[in-house]
């Protein structure tokens, strides 16, 4: 490919354990730990015991997280599969995904996957999307890109990012669903707008091209921008390329070199590549 063309469209978010998935395990749980006081705990643990649901995931993720606690993941899990067992549907989804990434267990995606179903048929969001990966990857289930999609617009109607980014490209590659570009459109825009960077971008791309959409340089460079912002390094690249080439905003070489600086440290081969092209001028 000659260094100065455009990266292009990105297909789904497909890989389920890491890109699908990109966060920490215990981010499941909650990223911002909860100072709880020892009386706190002392209630929540008197609700558990007493057989409460609820009460049982919130003293589970408190030993996972290891909030007012010493950590421990194994008692954190134990409270959880109670929970789960009376079926609390956040707690099958987190003992599912406990086998998805093999925490503690041996990785088992059946196991995972009868779990997270259950959780998903109860309408638990986060599960809906990661049984649409285990279908769309035949991770412990039989393949299927169209019972896939099933689930990802069920997440995706919910609100869920990652599944709209999914759900539009898959109408756009026709796989799994007809293929239908204005939905395509509305998806990935739903998702962009939740600041998820793989929809920015390919936004950008679409409109960049001017294939499917009307081509609209000034829109691309503002997907581009957001998902550059937030150090997308394809988004970079070609936000690059177009101040180099003027296309929907002024030239301005300064700040292309900006862009593919930043691109090249991510060890983007072509923006690496137009760096030295440009040197060399």
């Amino acid at each position: 490919m000659n260094s100065r063309e455009s990266t292009s469209i990105l297909t789904y978010l497909r890989i389920y354990l890491c890109e699908i998935l990109p966060l920490t395990f215990l981010c499941l749980f909650g990223c911002i730990s909860t100072a709880y006081a020892s009386t706190d705990i002392a209630k929540i643990r008197e609700k558990a015991d007493r057989g409460q649901p609820d009460s049982q995931v919130e003293l589970g993720i408190i030993y996972i997280k290891g909030d007012g606690v010493p950590q421990d993941i194994d008692q954190g899990f134990s409270w959880i599969f109670k929970a789960a067992e009376q079926g609390q549907a956040d707690a099958q989804y987190m003992w599912g995904e406990r086998y998805a990434r093999g925490v503690g267990v041996s990785q088992d995606f059946a196991r995972a996957n009868a779990w997270i179903q259950k959780a998903a048929e109860q309408g638990q969001m986060n599960a809906q999307y990661s049984l649409g990966a285990l279908y769309d990857s035949g991770l412990g289930v039989i393949e299927s890109k169209q019972t896939a999609v099933l689930w990802y617009r069920k997440a995706a109607d919910q609100g869920h990012a990652e599944a709209q980014f999914n759900l539009g490209v898959r109408c756009l590659e026709g796989i799994g669903i007809s293929q239908n570009y204005e939905e395509a459109i509305f998806w990935l825009r739903k998702a962009a707008d939740q600041d998820l960077v793989q929809a920015q971008y390919n936004l950008g791309v679409l409109y960049n091209e001017g294939s499917i959409v009307p081509q609209d340089y000034k829109q691309a460079n503002m997907w581009y921008e957001k998902a550059a912002k937030q150090g997308f390094a394809s988004s970079q690249y070609n936000l690059a390329l177009n101040y180099l080439d003027g296309k929907g905003i002024q030239k301005n070489e300064a700040l292309a070199k900006i862009w593919l600086r930043k691109a090249a440290a991510q060890d983007h081969a072509q923006a690496q590549q137009t760096l030295r092209e440009l040197a060399m001028q």
